[in-house]
């Protein structure tokens, strides 16, 4: 007959390492989680790092606007307006930018096309100093798709 401390002892071990192992077993899934974590960052970081390069360099004039106020802009549309930085563009109505004399003027246009889709609008944009250019401008959907 087994002695009523070792039935106890056994029942609470009974109860103990199934909960240890389910607890070992949580702390080494989190453990795996954690570090696909920290790898998916490290190369959503790459990713952006990339593409900030790229739109930076671009030899193209790019912005990025919202309900038609700029948020964003590169050097080369401070470039193309005729402005000393990028930074003086944000917070503009992207309509500011357009020579007023257009018979087509597309500022609603920049509020964005339908989700999924780009299209391209001329117009004349109006630099600080200087004569109107013609430009042609795409306008994407900024919405991940």
């Amino acid at each position: 007959m087994v002695a009523p401390w070792r039935r106890r002892a056994l029942a609470l071990l009974s109860i103990t390492l199934p909960a240890a192992a389910g607890v070992m077993g949580l702390s080494w899934l989190g453990a795996v989680a954690l570090r696909r974590t920290r790898g998916l960052s490290r190369s959503l970081g790459v990713s952006t790092a990339r593409y900030r390069a790229l739109v930076e360099s671009s030899p193209d004039g790019i912005l990025i606007a919202r309900g038609g106020v700029i948020e964003y802009a590169n050097a080369a549309m401070a470039r193309l307006v005729q402005l000393g930085g990028a930074a003086q563009l944000v917070g503009r109505r992207v309509d500011s930018l357009l020579d007023g004399s257009s018979a087509r003027h597309p500022s609603d246009e920049f509020d964005g096309p339908p989700p999924g889709r780009a299209i391209s609008v001329e117009h004349w944009l109006q630099p600080d100093r200087g004569v109107p250019i013609e430009v042609e401008t795409v306008i994407a959907d900024g919405a991940p798709g």
